[in-house]
Parts: C-alpha cells; structure tokens; sequence
C-alpha cells in the first residue's frame, strides 16, 4: 500500500514538472490602444483593392508605405483582394485572399470592375467618385489629417492563442454633438504572409516569389456593413461613451497569431463615408499569462 502511495505521489509531482516545462507559457495576450480624450485624432483608413496577378498592385502597397512613414499610425490600411485577377492559379499564385465580405465591397464601389490598383480613402469623393487611382492617394490623406475629430475609438483585446479566440471591447467617444446614422465596423487582418506576386517593376517575367502580404483583409467580425450604434433620430452628445463588446470570436487555426490586427472603424450610413478609424496589433502590446 506505502508503496502504491509513493508512486502515485512521485507521478503527481512528475506530471507538475512536465506541464510546467512543456506547457504554454502565453495563454492569453492583453492588447489595449492606450487612447483617452485628451489623444484622439483624427485617422485615415485606405483601402486599398488588389490582386496578386496585377502587376501594378505592389506599386500601391509601396505608396502605403511611404504615407506609413510620413504619417505613421494615423495611416490604416486594409488590403482588399478582388477580381479575376485574385483567383488562385497555378504555383506560385495559387493562394486566395478573396473573401465573403472582401467580394460584397467590391460589388458595392465597384472597384475591381474599373481597374487595379484603386482604393478609397475613409470612402470620401475625389472629383466626384471614391475609386482613387493610387498616384491620388497622399493628396487626400494629406487633406483628410487635416480635419478635427468627431469621436475617437478606445481599443482592448484579449487573444486567446491556445483556444483560438480573440474578445474585442471598443469604446466610441463622442467629440462633438452629431446625430449622424453611424455604423461600426471590426475587421480581421494578417500581415506577414509570404506568397507569389507579380510586380511590374521587377525586370523579366515580373513574378516575385517570396511577396510579402501586408494588412492583408481576412474576415469581418461583424459583417461586412458593421452594426449600427445610433440613427439620425439619435443626438449623441459630447462626452457621451458607447460601449460594444465582442465576446470570444473564433479564428481560423492556420492564422499567425502573431502577424494579426484588427481595424476598428466608424462611418455615415447614408454617406459611406469613414468618420473615425482605429488599429490595434492583437499580440505586441500588453502581455499576460491568465488561465
């Protein structure tokens, strides 16, 4: 019997000892925008519409660079795969970035139907339509940083790597009196992934085979049109907070978890047009070790 109890004990302590090496270190990782009234501004979404057969396309994404590093974060991109020229073909272009949502924006603005590269930017008209050709794309931005805020987004997350979910808590601060229809919008999106890619500017053939994906658009976290939080028979007031949760939503278990964001955005339901846009990195901010 003494000696049952004495194996049954050093096995407990043996399997402690095995889950504390080999278990996860990193359950749960805390990502929190850091934003309070006194530090909103206003932000500039780009969304930029592309293909991974369209050999002007990197040339867009190297704009959004460039107004990246001009303007840091009050630049947000979202890279939007549509057309024919997003079909998975033969090696190397046989990955699909298309999606649901990606696919009902592009019938929406029609922008894969007039020629990439196009974008819009917070969906605002340029002479008179919101399909900007690229080489207009650091005009608006310039012009659109100019404008003071409406509201501002509080952000915080909770990515749950071993579960694979991710809760999103976003807090709308009122800025200004307005009694717009808004909506708001949350928008998966991973980076970092390397595929085939052609690129006018690469002599020869124009394939790039080791393409790096950026912002790359994976999946709405609440529809492609977002939800609504007021309607022109609302008056939000200045000061006022709204609060919307998103509880556990479930990722796709081939994701980098360390290369995901989310893009948080607010826009006119009448107009389309973005008021307010936030980006949050769901893994590089504030680290914990919950269970």
């Amino acid at each position: 019997m003494k000696k049952i109890i004495y194996i049954l004990i050093v096995s407990f302590f043996f399997f402690i000892s095995c889950d504390k090496i080999n278990g996860p270190y990193i359950k749960k990782i805390e990502s929190d925008n850091g934003n309070d009234n006194s530090t909103f501004v206003t932000k500039v979404l780009i969304e930029d519409y592309t293909a991974h057969t369209c050999v002007n396309c990197p040339r867009a994404a190297r704009i959004i660079e460039e107004l990246h590093n001009t303007y840091g974060d009050k630049i947000i991109p979202i890279a939007i795969h549509v057309s024919s020229l997003a079909k998975p073909y033969n090696p190397p272009f046989d990955a699909d970035f298309r999606t649901t949502e990606g696919n009902a924006l592009d019938d929406e603005f029609g922008l894969g139907a007039s020629g990439l590269p196009k974008g819009m930017i917070n969906r605002v008209e340029y002479n008179g339509d919101v399909k900007i050709p690229d080489s207009e794309w650091p005009t608006m931005v310039s012009e659109l940083l100019n404008k003071e805020p409406s509201l501002g987004l509080k952000l915080k997350t909770v990515l749950d790597t071993i579960n694979k979910y991710v809760s999103i808590d976003v807090n709308v601060h009122i800025l200004k009196d307005t009694m717009e229809n808004l909506n708001l919008c949350v928008y998966l999106l991973e980076s970092g992934i390397i595929g085939g890619q052609l690129d006018g500017e690469v002599p020869g053939d124009h394939v790039v085979l080791d393409y790096e994906f950026n912002h790359t658009f994976r999946k709405s976290i609440n529809g492609t049109w977002g939800d609504a939080i007021s309607t022109t028979q609302d008056t939000l007031k200045k000061g006022e907070i709204i609060p919307i949760n998103f509880e556990k939503f479930t990722l796709d278990a081939d994701y980098s978890f360390q290369n995901l964001s989310i893009v948080v955005f607010v826009y006119d339901n009448d107009s389309k047009e973005i008021i307010q846009a936030e980006n949050l990195n769901l893994f590089t901010s504030y680290i914990t070790n919950s269970n």
